[in-house]
């Protein structure tokens, strides 16, 4: 059974797109580090704090703090049901994410359920990456994952509808 969602990413773009809960907090620290490496993972995008991550995956916070994670983990914390509130520094991130792809390798999103912030972000990625608002977020609930809230919404169109990716 495949722990992680895989998101499609558009077509002709190397790479993976894999959407989480928190690391280690419904699987053992072991198996999430080799499902990573199976996968292929190159990076984790983690949309939650370290407060948030001690709390939930004590083995993840362990890892982190060890330098033990099997990939690069880059960080965005955005508050549960939030968005970001730095534009800019949050178009950085997705960035950052974008090139990891476009190397052929797999990036795992998460916040802590795997749901809001992750599909927030995966939607803002694949927009990225060149899908429609439309087609982005289709494909990111056909993985399991969507904005929570209307705030997420909210920026959503406000920040991508007129952007044409």
């Amino acid at each position: 059974m495949a722990l992680f969602r895989e998101c499609p990413l558009p077509s002709g773009v190397p790479g993976k797109l894999w959407l989480h809960s928190m690391p280690g907090r419904n699987e053992d620290w072991e198996s999430f580090s080799e499902s990573a490496r199976v996968a292929k993972i190159g990076g984790i995008a983690c949309m939650t704090n370290r407060e948030e991550i001690a709390d939930k995956s004590p083995s993840y916070s362990e890892a982190l703090a060890g330098a033990t994670v099997p990939c690069q983990v880059i960080e965005f914390a955005i508050p549960p049901g939030g968005v970001p509130d730095d534009v800019g520094a949050f178009n950085h991130f997705i960035e950052s994410l974008i090139k990891i792809i476009r190397e052929g390798q797999g990036v795992l999103v998460h916040c802590t359920g795997g749901v809001g912030r992750t599909g927030f972000v995966a939607i803002c990625l694949l927009h990225s990456l060149g899908l429609n608002l439309e087609d982005a977020t289709t494909r990111v609930k056909e993985a399991g994952s969507g904005p929570e809230t209307e705030e997420q919404l909210r920026y959503l169109s406000e920040h991508l509808r007129e952007i044409k990716p």
